[in-house]
């Protein structure tokens, strides 16, 4: 199914419905630093004609217009985790940035989207797949020259992210291994490298060990990170990552790399 995709041609917007006025504000964890940082640069890149060109097209769609445009005007105040809020997150998660007549804008509304669904601090999300995008638009952007591309803010997200959901071992995990990916944009020495090569490491055995002691979810295939969460539909993005951007050294870093290569391959 095609979902979120660039439609041909602008609409009238909608003003915004009693929905997204009347909807509960949230307040923002005040951990989250970096991800503020992330939010204020994705709504300085965004313009309301990408927030009416890259909105899902559903019948929801003069809410998600509406939802995303308050959100562009006036910040952190706008957030609420309604419909359409994360319907919106949701559907856009699935877009084909290259499929796109301009990749970069549609890429940036998606940095944009994420960085919402950060904000909103809900632990019952999957936010590993949140995570894989943005990571995957923020060093495409940079890849095509973008000085903005967010990402030198990614790890410190990451790291709120994790220290935000310290009892969730599944988003512990790849946030870790977001850090690892991002070893590179923040200079990472082979000691730092290491560090977070052997957390890494722990996080999986012990989320090998929770699962395998939970009914109903038990893990698939050999001990490997992606076989320890159902929500794997984004594991090719994180594929590309690790093998594109995983640090080779030092042979720790290597070693782990290949380990999470081959667990792909087993899975």
């Amino acid at each position: 199914m095609a979902r979120g995709r660039k439609r041909g041609r602008f609409r009238t917007l909608a003003p915004a419905s009693p929905e997204v006025e009347a909807g509960e504000a949230i307040v923002v964890d005040a951990r989250f630093v970096a991800s503020r940082d992330l939010l204020v640069r994705a709504r300085g890149r965004v313009t309301p004609e990408d927030v009416a060109r890259y909105a899902p097209n559903d019948p929801g769609y003069p809410e998600y217009v509406a939802a995303f445009e308050a959100i562009l005007h006036r910040g952190e105040a706008a957030l609420h985790p309604e419909f359409a809020v994360t319907e919106t997150i949701g559907l856009t998660r699935w877009g084909d940035a290259t499929a796109t007549a301009d990749p970069a804008r549609f890429r940036w509304f998606r940095v944009l989207t994420g960085a919402v669904e950060v904000l909103l601090d809900d632990r019952w999300n999957a936010l590993h797949y949140t995570l894989a995008r943005l990571l995957a638009d923020s060093f495409a952007l940079r890849d095509d020259g973008d000085r903005a591309a967010p990402v030198d803010l990614l790890s410190a997200v990451a790291r709120e992210v994790s220290a935000a959901f310290c009892m969730v071992p599944e988003r512990q995990a790849f946030c870790t291994l977001a850090e690892l990916l991002l070893a590179g944009v923040d200079q990472l020495d082979h000691a730092d490298i290491e560090a977070l090569c052997a957390r890494l490491d722990a996080e999986e055995r012990r989320l090998w060990e929770i699962r395998c002691t939970s009914p109903g979810r038990p893990p698939r295939g050999e001990m490997s990170l992606w076989g320890l969460t159902h929500f794997d539909q984004l594991h090719p993005v994180w594929l590309d990552l690790v093998a594109s951007r995983f640090p080779l050294e030092p042979a720790t870093a290597a070693a782990m790399k290949q380990h999470l290569l081959a667990g792909v391959a087993r899975g």
